[in-house]
């Protein structure tokens, strides 16, 4: 029995751009199927070389990332079913290409992204419904202080990219495309996809995510933070972190300029000696710096004063130290 052509079934003798057209009619209307292979009198003609024309259809994402605008370090196809692409690009952006920051929820450890993962998967969605599947594949670029995702395809008329960052009427290039991934459970139906990109990003901490148009296709562009406000957020870290370590160096060094006193008032010792009753291993900076401060106010003093670096050197209280010393015992007195 001949077969014959309808609104949901097409005959190709050989695979062309046509094809592409042909299944793009389908995707936007009620389906179909396209038969290569087949003249138009519903006759078999056979196909040459056929894994060709599988590899020319197949539908990916790639991923690259750059440590310069030309040098490529790493690259990726991302390839399977369109909701495996969207999981399997996740999880590559995650263990491959993106840095995570680890913090604890309680006892559970969470992992975030440089960018917010459900802004990315919203955005990789988008690109696999919206995708012009007549031209070239997804491209996900990762540079040093960027993510740029761009899809083939322009914004439906009527639909500006400034409209992207407000709520606007869904308009999907690819409507069955759209319909199973709605009834997935993976996008609304409500032109809130691209605000919610926004919006996690902003979450997040991160500038607002560009949306252009360029090269024939959409970008969302994702930027990393100011690097100025982070130096700034740094800057004041590092001075709070610094005063409290100065301030816990300046209390810790007074307690062992004491214990240095107090040893002494008993008798006079070498350094290894004063090394032994702290308690320490080896002659720090610390200490050589509490003696030199203790020696500069006149409170010890070297037992051979002519001979610093004498083997027999050692140290002992001064006269104003005895009675420093004894201030600060009547004082603890008290």
């Amino acid at each position: 029995m001949r077969k014959v052509e309808n609104q949901n079934k097409e005959f190709k003798q050989v695979w062309n751009d046509n094809c592409l057209k042909t299944i793009c009619a389908f995707a936007n209307t009620g389906g179909g199927k396209l038969y290569i292979g087949i003249d138009d009198e519903g006759k078999p003609v056979g196909v040459k070389d056929a894994a060709r024309y599988l590899d020319d259809i197949t539908a990916y994402i790639k991923i690259g990332k750059f440590v310069s605008a030309t040098d490529l370090i790493s690259t990726d196809d991302i390839e399977g079913n369109l909701f495996d692409q969207v999981d399997k690009a996740i999880e590559m952006l995650r263990v491959k290409y993106l840095l995570s920051n680890i913090t604890y929820e309680g006892i559970y450890r969470k992992d975030n992204m440089e960018y917010p993962e459900e802004a990315l998967r919203e955005a990789i969605i988008n690109a696999v419904i919206h995708r012009n599947y007549m031209g070239v594949h997804t491209q996900l670029r990762i540079d040093p202080e960027s993510l740029n995702l761009w899809n083939e395809g322009g914004l439906p008329p009527g639909i500006n990219v400034s409209d992207l960052k407000t709520w606007h009427l869904s308009r999907p290039r690819n409507e069955l495309l759209a319909d199973v991934f709605f009834k997935a459970g993976m996008i609304e139906a409500w032109g809130r996809g691209t605000v919610k990109i926004v919006d996690e990003c902003k979450k997040a901490g991160l500038p607002e995510p560009e949306f252009r148009e360029e090269f024939g296709g959409l970008s969302v562009h994702f930027i990393k933070a100011d690097k100025s406000q982070e130096k700034v957020q740094v800057t004041a870290q590092e001075a709070q972190v610094g005063a409290r370590s100065k301030a816990q160096s300046g209390a810790q060094s007074q307690a062992q300029s004491e214990r240095i006193l107090f040893i002494l008032s008993r008798s006079a010792a070498s350094a290894r000696e004063l090394l032994s009753e702290l308690g320490l291993k080896s002659k720090t900076g610390y200490l050589k710096r509490d003696i030199k401060g203790l020696m500069e106010e006149n409170l010890i003093e070297y037992t051979i004063p002519d001979k610093p670096i004498s083997r027999l050197q050692k140290y002992r209280l001064t006269d104003e130290g005895r009675r420093f010393l004894a201030g600060m015992r009547g004082d603890k007195k008290k």
